[in-house]
């Protein structure tokens, strides 16, 4: 929030200025020239940027919205935070600004604007709220090449749940890039075994060939063949067969995959049959299979998944299936699923799963989705909170910018309520904007 205190520039050491400004990649500003025009709105009643305690937007974001071009971006997002009175409002802000800074190459400030963001968080001295913090920092680090950084902080964790749940999102971020060994890295840190087991196992399926090894799939296919569950033996025979199938061993993974039918038979219910026929089609579509295979496995996840009978269980496999019926241009059959989310908050987050999906995709496909997120935007006045409404519009922006929809961005972001949320968005859109 842009405050009427003029003293609040003075709250940011020189040095915490200066690497703000430093670290805007596409400013030709100096420091003294951005913080002489900081105090000039700060003086003049003409151009006093104060808002509201409602946090309203400021008007460097609405400039911005009104021409947007990577300068502004940037430039909205540091005038917020040097603004900004909160150290977790303006440790959310420089995140936005360094995954932008990730994105577009510029690792280096990328890392120097993610320092600033730990230290601001650290500031506020409420511990739980500072790592909470760390599981949205830890990975940005992933982003920009600093694993190390990453596993660092995630060391100021000291609470074990929480902790894993942030070495469980550095692992996903190294998996991404394609870096399995530091995704083992993060995953042997965890505290949960079992669940980093299924971790490593799915991050071994998406890995590149070169990065898996017969050894990985020996020691895999052993502790697979240990369980003591059908649908988890199922599950563990399929991931151990795309990773064969990655690495070129198509006769491995024919055997594998025999392995898996054959165990089919013994996995009982509705309801575990469509789950682990639906972690088969997901676990291939996010390994990057695609044609006949994803088809077939897509009848077989639609043959059990339709089946199920309780809201909840439909609800659970909508929530694994949607994104892979918009990838197999079934847009209709996924929007279809919406009716089965009455909650608010479940609906955003299972059309939010829709959107990235959309990418790459005609206006046949991306149209209908694009209608349906419009939709739930317009349903958000009805609640209360500006602060959930805002929360709930952050979902649906990041799925955007997974999507690279900058068209859908924007219109989000002129949506937001908050100035901080506003200029995190706004740093989100530079790598979208074209140079």
């Amino acid at each position: 929030m842009i405050l009427k205190d003029k003293t609040f520039a003075a709250k940011l050491s020189a040095s915490a200025q200066k690497l703000l400004l430093s670290t805007a990649l596409f400013l030709p500003i100096a420091a003294s020239d951005l913080l002489a025009s900081q105090n000039q709105n700060q003086n003049s009643p003409d151009e006093k940027l104060s808002v509201t305690s409602e946090h309203k937007p400021n008007a460097h974001t609405l400039k911005c919205l009104e021409a947007l071009s990577r300068d502004c971006t940037i430039n909205a997002a540091l005038q917020t935070v040097i603004a900004e009175d909160f150290g977790l409002e303006r440790a959310k802000v420089l995140t936005g600004v360094a995954r932008a800074l990730a994105a577009v190459g510029d690792s280096e400030r990328a890392q120097r604007t993610l320092a600033l963001a730990l230290d601001e968080a650290r500031s506020v001295r409420i511990n739980i709220a500072f790592q909470e913090k760390i599981k949205e920092i830890a990975p940005v680090m992933v982003q920009a090449g600093d694993m190390a950084g990453a596993l660092a902080i995630s060391e100021e964790v000291d609470i074990p749940k929480l902790r894993d749940q942030v070495l469980m999102r550095l692992s996903r971020e190294a998996t991404k890039i394609g870096s399995l060994p530091d995704a083992r890295t993060a995953l042997n840190q965890m505290e949960n075994k079992r669940r980093s087991f299924w971790l490593g196992l799915v991050a071994l399926s998406q890995a590149s060939a070169e990065e898996i090894t017969e050894a990985d799939i020996k020691r895999f296919e052993m502790l697979v063949r240990a369980l003591d569950r059908p649908d988890q033996q199922y599950r563990g025979f399929v991931l151990l067969g795309i990773a064969e199938a990655m690495r070129g061993s198509a006769g491995s993974a024919s055997r594998l995959m025999q392995e898996a039918d054959a165990l089919f038979q013994s996995v009982l219910g509705f309801n575990l049959r469509a789950d682990v026929t639906v972690n088969r089609l997901v676990d291939l579509y996010q390994a990057k299979v695609r044609g006949e295979v994803l088809a077939d496995s897509y009848n077989l996840a639609i043959l059990h998944g339709d089946r199920l009978r309780s809201q909840s269980a439909q609800e659970a496999f909508a929530m694994k299936i949607g994104a892979v019926e918009v990838e197999l241009y079934q847009v209709d059959k996924a929007l279809s699923r919406v009716a089965h989310f009455e909650d608010q908050f479940n609906r955003i987050l299972y059309i939010t799963s829709l959107v990235p999906s959309i990418k790459g995709k005609g206006a046949n496909i991306s149209g209908p989705v694009l209608a349906a997120v419009r939709q739930e935007l317009s349903a958000l006045s009805e609640i209360e909170s500006a602060y959930d409404r805002d929360s709930q519009r952050l979902i649906l922006l990041n799925a955007a910018y997974k999507a690279g929809n900058l068209d859908l961005m924007i219109e989000i972001i002129k949506q937001i309520e908050d100035d901080d949320n506003q200029a995190y968005g706004l740093a989100l859109t530079t790598p979208l904007i074209p140079e």
